[in-house]
C-alpha cells in the first residue's frame, strides 16, 4: 500500500485568495531584507497589478515546488494552496472535494451497521459453533476499526476544511498519534486480508479433505491461526514506532517568495528514507494485497473445480439425503467465502496496480490539471478499496441462505428452530 493512500489522497486545503498569498510573501520578504513599509506596499501593488503574474502561474509555481519537496503527500500540500476563486476552473478539484465530503460517511455508516449485525448474528446459536464464524466475527471487528481509524479521520479533515477553511488532521496532533495511526492502519489492513486467507484454508480443507475437516477445522485452530498472524504483523509493523515521527516542514513557494509551514508524519531520521517509501511499501503491498490475492485466487479456483466435479458426480449417482444436507451446508459457507474473496480481489487490486503503474512510469512533469486528475484517481480507488471493509454483511446475506435464515429468525420472521449452519 502506498504512503499516499494512508495519508488519505483527498483534497484538503483552500487558500483564502491570491492577494493574501502575495501579501504574505511580501511581508516575509520584508523581514529578510529590511524593506520599509512604503516600499512594501508599493511592491505589493506592483505584484498584484502585474500582467505577468497570473493565478495559474502562481498555482503552477506552488505545485512545482510542493511536488519536488513534499513527494510523500502531494495532494495535501497541493490543494491547500489553490485559490478558492479558481475552483470552478478545475472540475477534478470539485469532484475530489465532493467525494471527500460524502463518500466517507456513507461507507462508514454502511460498514458499522453491517459489521455490527454480522457480529451479533454470528454470536447467536447455531452459527457461533462454526469454526468459520470465529474468523468472520474477528473480521467484522477489524473492518470496523479500519473504517473508524482511516475514514473518520479523512472525513474530519474534509469537514474542518469546509467549516473553518483549515485542515485538522488527527494523526498530526503529536508524534505518538502519528506512530499509532500508521501502526494500526498497516496492522489492521494486513490482518483483514489474512483473516480471509485463513477462511480460504479452512474451505480448502472442507472441500478437498472432507473426512479430516472435523479434526482440522476447529475453533481452537482458528484462534491459533489468528494469534500467530497477529503477532507476526505486530512485530513486523513495530518499526513504525522508531522510523516515523511528526515534524514541521517549511516550503518556499517559487516566484512569490512565501514560506508556509506544514506538520506531517515523516521519517524520524533521513537514513530511513530509502526503507519506508521503497522497501517497506513493497513489503506491505505484498502482505496486504498481492500474496493474499494469489492465495485466495488459487483457493477459489481449486474450490470451484472440486465443487463442479462433485456436482457432476452427484448428478450421475443417487445420494443419501443426509449426505446431500451436509454438502448443502458446506456449499453455503463456500459460496460466502467465494463472494467475500472475489470482492476483496476486485476492490483492493485496482489501487495497488495503479500505484505500481504510476511508480513504474517515473516522474512525469504534469501541469496543474494533470496533477489534480492523478490525485482524483487516487481518491476514487481509495474509497473503492474501503468498500471491502463495509460490504461483507451484504455479501453474507446475498450468498448465505443459512445466514439469511438466521437474520429472519432474529427479526421475528421465522418461528421454527433453524438447522445447524
Amino acid at each position: 500500500m502506498d504512503m499516499d493512500t494512508l495519508n488519505g489522497s483527498v483534497s484538503t486545503g483552500i487558500s483564502s485568495n491570491l492577494t493574501l498569498i502575495i501579501s504574505t510573501s511580501i511581508m516575509a520578504s520584508e523581514e529578510s531584507i529590511g524593506m520599509s513599509s512604503n516600499s512594501m506596499l508599493t511592491s505589493t501593488s506592483s505584484l498584484i497589478t502585474s500582467s505577468n503574474l497570473t493565478a495559474d502561474s502562481v498555482l503552477t509555481s506552488v505545485i512545482s515546488n510542493v511536488t519536488s519537496t513534499d513527494s510523500a503527500a502531494p495532494t495535501l500540500s497541493l490543494l491547500q494552496h489553490i485559490p478558492s476563486s479558481n475552483q470552478s476552473l478545475y472540475p477534478e478539484y470539485r469532484i475530489a472535494r465532493m467525494l471527500g465530503l460524502y463518500c466517507p460517511p456513507v461507507i462508514i455508516l454502511l460498514g458499522l451497521i453491517g459489521n455490527s449485525l454480522t457480529f451479533w448474528l454470528l454470536c447467536r446459536s447455531p452459527l457461533k459453533y462454526s469454526s468459520t464464524s470465529v474468523y468472520l466475527r474477528v473480521l467484522s471487528i477489524v473492518d470496523s476499526l479500519v473504517l473508524v481509524i482511516a475514514l473518520v479521520r479523512l472525513w474530519i479533515m474534509e469537514l474542518s476544511l469546509e467549516l473553518t477553511g483549515q485542515r485538522f488532521d488527527l494523526k498530526e496532533i503529536s508524534a505518538a498519534t502519528c506512530q499509532v495511526f500508521y501502526f494500526l492502519i498497516y496492522f489492521l489492513v494486513q490482518l483483514s486480508a489474512w483473516i480471509l486467507v485463513g477462511v480460504s484454508f479452512e474451505r480448502i480443507i472442507a472441500v478437498w479433505l472432507p473426512f479430516k475437516a472435523k479434526q482440522l477445522n476447529t475453533q481452537r485452530n482458528s484462534v491459533k491461526f489468528l494469534c500467530v498472524v497477529s503477532v507476526c504483523f505486530a512485530v513486523l509493523d513495530a518499526h513504525i514506532f522508531f522510523t516515523m515521527t511528526k515534524s514541521e516542514e517549511e516550503h518556499d513557494i517559487n516566484d512569490i517568495g512565501s514560506v508556509y509551514r506544514k506538520n506531517r508524519c515523516t521519517f524520524s531520521n533521513e537514513k530511513y528514507y530509502p526503507f519506508i517509501p521503497i522497501i517497506w511499501t513493497t513489503i506491505d503491498s505484498c502482505l496486504a494485497c498481492f500474496v493474499p490475492f494469489i492465495i485466495m485466487l488459487t483457493s477459489n479456483l481449486l474450490i470451484i473445480y472440486k465443487i463442479t466435479k462433485r456436482d457432476r458426480r452427484y448428478n450421475n449417482y443417487a445420494t443419501e439425503s443426509s449426505s446431500q444436507h451436509g454438502n448443502k451446508r458446506s456449499s453455503s459457507m463456500t459460496l460466502i467465502l467465494l463472494s467475500v474473496n472475489f470482492t476483496f480481489l476486485i476492490t483492493t487490486a485496482p489501487l495497488n496496480v495503479w500505484f505500481i503503474l504510476k511508480d513504474s512510469t517515473g516522474k512525469v512533469h504534469l501541469g496543474l490539471e494533470g496533477k489534480l486528475r492523478i490525485e482524483l484517481i487516487n481518491d476514487v480507488l481509495l474509497y473503492f478499496m474501503y468498500l471491502n471493509n463495509a460490504v461483507n454483511f451484504l455479501l453474507y446475506c446475498f450468498a448465505g441462505p443459512k445466514f439469511r435464515q438466521e437474520l429472519k429468525r432474529a427479526c421475528g420472521y421465522v418461528n421454527e428452530s433453524p438447522t445447524a449452519a
